[in-house]
This record gives C-alpha cells, sequence and structure tokens, in this order.
C-alpha cells in the first residue's frame, strides 16, 4: 500500500509540477500555428442573457500533443466566468488534467490561464481543434476585449516532459454580452462541508467540479476558489452557478485530493443538486476512491514522518494534524508527529 501512496503521490506531483511549468514563456513562433476565437454567444445553446462565449481553436498543429497552454488577457466591462473543456479530460490518475486560473485572480489580474496536460498518451490533434469555450458575464450590451498572449501561449508536439514546444501567435476578439437567452435554463451545485467544518477561505481549494453534457459530450470544469464561497451561511458552503439545456442530462463528478470522489450520472436539474460530506467524503490519503484502514495508516505514516500531502490535509490549512485525523473515521489518526506543514492552504 505504501508504494502505491508513494506512486500515486509522484504522478500527482508530475501532474502539478507540469501545470505550473505551463505560466513558461513560449518559444519563438513557428510559421504555420495559429490561434483562432470564434464568437459563439449566439449560437451556443447555453448562453444566458447578459453573458458572451468565445471558442478557442488552436489551427496548423497535427499529431501527438502532450500539453497546450493558451494565456489570455481581457478588458472591458464583462468578468471572466468558467471555461468549458472541448479536448482533453480531468482524469489525472491516467495522466490527464486541466490547468486554469482561478476565477477570483483571473478577474483580479484579467488574465486567463488555460492548459490541458496529457502525460501518459498524448492528445491527437488533426490541424483545427476547438480546445475550450471561454464565458464573460455581465449585463446585455456590455462587451468584452480578448486578446491571446504569445508570449506564454503554446504546444508541446510529441508528449508532455520531452516534446518540442512550438509557441501560437496572437489573436483578437471583442464580444458582447447576449440580449437573450437562448436555450439554457440556470441552476446551480452547492456544496456543503458539513463535516470539514474548519475548511479554510483560501483562493484555491484544489477541489474540482466537472459536468458532462450526456448527449454531446461538452465537458466545463470548474476549479472552486474563494469567489465560489457562499459568505452569507455558516458552514463552509460553495455555490456553482451553471447554465443546462432542459432536454439534457449531465454526469457531475466532484473531485479533490484527499476525498473520495462525488459522482452522479443523469442528472436534469429539476432542482438545483445540492452535494454534502455523506457523498463527497474526506479521508482518502491513498486516491483509490474511498476511505478504509488504507488512509488510516497512510495519515499516520505522514505524520509521524513529518510529511505534508495535500490528500491529507482535507480542511486546507496547509498543515496536516489532529483537526484532519478528526475526520477520518474512529480510531485513526494517532501518529505521534505533531504535525506538518505544506503548501496546501493556497
Amino acid at each position: 500500500m505504501k508504494q502505491t501512496t508513494k506512486a500515486r503521490s509522484r504522478l500527482l506531483t508530475l501532474l502539478l509540477a507540469l501545470a505550473l511549468c505551463l505560466s513558461l514563456a513560449a518559444p519563438a513562433l513557428a510559421a504555420d500555428e495559429a490561434v483562432a476565437l470564434d464568437d459563439v454567444t449566439a449560437t451556443e445553446a447555453t448562453t444566458r442573457k447578459g453573458e458572451a462565449k468565445l471558442r478557442v481553436r488552436v489551427t496548423g498543429v497535427s499529431g501527438d500533443v502532450g500539453a497546450a497552454q493558451v494565456t489570455l488577457r481581457f478588458d472591458g466591462a464583462l468578468r471572466y466566468k468558467d471555461v468549458q473543456f472541448i479536448a482533453g479530460k480531468d482524469d489525472p490518475e491516467n495522466g490527464y488534467t486541466y490547468a486554469v486560473t482561478p476565477r477570483a485572480t483571473a478577474n483580479e489580474t484579467k488574465t486567463i490561464t488555460v492548459g490541458l496536460l496529457a502525460v501518459k498518451t498524448p492528445l491527437h490533434f488533426t490541424g483545427d481543434d476547438a480546445l475550450f469555450v471561454v464565458t464573460f458575464q455581465g449585463d446585455a450590451g456590455q462587451t468584452v476585449n480578448v486578446t491571446v498572449d504569445a508570449a506564454y501561449s503554446y504546444c508541446m508536439l510529441g508528449d508532455a516532459i520531452h516534446g518540442t514546444r512550438t509557441a501560437l501567435p496572437t489573436a483578437s476578439l471583442s464580444a458582447t454580452a447576449s440580449a437573450k437567452d437562448n436555450a439554457a435554463k440556470s441552476t446551480a451545485v452547492v456544496l456543503t462541508m458539513d463535516k470539514v467544518t474548519d475548511f479554510a477561505d483560501t483562493d484555491r481549494t484544489f477541489l474540482t467540479l466537472t459536468l458532462t453534457d450526456e448527449q454531446s459530450d461538452a465537458v466545463t470544469t470548474v476549479a472552486l476558489d474563494s469567489s465560489y464561497r457562499d459568505t452569507t451561511v455558516s458552514l463552509p458552503t460553495y455555490r456553482v452557478p451553471l447554465a443546462v439545456l432542459a432536454d439534457h442530462s449531465y454526469a457531475v463528478e466532484l473531485s479533490g485530493a484527499g476525498y473520495a470522489p462525488y459522482s452522479k450520472s443523469g442528472e436534469t436539474f429539476a432542482a438545483e443538486l445540492s452535494i454534502t460530506n455523506t457523498a463527497f467524503l474526506p479521508g482518502d490519503v491513498t486516491g483509490n476512491g474511498t476511505v478504509d484502514e488504507e488512509d488510516k495508516t497512510a495519515f499516520d505514516e505522514l505524520r509521524s514522518d513529518n510529511t505534508y500531502s495535500l490528500a491529507a490535509d482535507f480542511n486546507r490549512d496547509g498543515r496536516v494534524d489532529a483537526h484532519d485525523a478528526a475526520y477520518l473515521p474512529a480510531d485513526s489518526g494517532s501518529g505521534s508527529g505533531s504535525g506538518s506543514t505544506g503548501g496546501g492552504g493556497g
């Protein structure tokens, strides 16, 4: 079990390291690669009144791609809402993940960096590939101006680690928020941390909500951050507004290091979807999807070794200590360590 836990930890560390590398500047521009920005506000069925949607495509890149990053600078009256991914997937166990600037940070810096990573098996690009749709929100008629920052936009040809990095050139587009709803209805996913009552109010929670349209396979991934925190209630609560199609069903997944993932298929959102720690259970230190004796052993090993792991920092306060032990099943968390610190508190 200990070797398996360390192997998962190494993979997660690699993915996080590669995600951090996405902030590095791109190399010199190649001749054929380009980024296309398409205004899909009027054509996207999920557009709501006051929203503008831009699809981001990469052209001129064919073959295996281990990583892709696009950095967008924006200004105007609209604010960044979320990203809906078209390419890639969020499956860290098998070497795939997304990297997105937290919403609060994006709106403060007017910069959104979006990355796709495929560590084990590269993605296959065909020469004209839609990567994601970015949504901005505000009032109907307001505008947003978006520019691709060529210095921080690129594709990694081949594998994600040893591949060849090729730069993506700049592109610009302005879009206007819709004056009407398209076919979508408004709903939300509400996560209440009713057992982890001291869950830290940090910019990055390292919790990810994934919504998959079961008819179109379109994927919306939301990294929960402080901008989704509901400060009007006493329990730590995150409310994620969504636009869904009334005649479609959705698969909903909530995941994060240290938590047994929540998964539900066939969700039609007749009402807002509420999730608590009964279904999104803290304590999955080993990352095997359950909370059991192996997690108790792994947690105690981390404490006795004075080693920090995000997967054991259930309340995201940057420490692995008795506060986290309290969220494991009874008679666990008895390790002798006084508590180790790390970067998990954001």
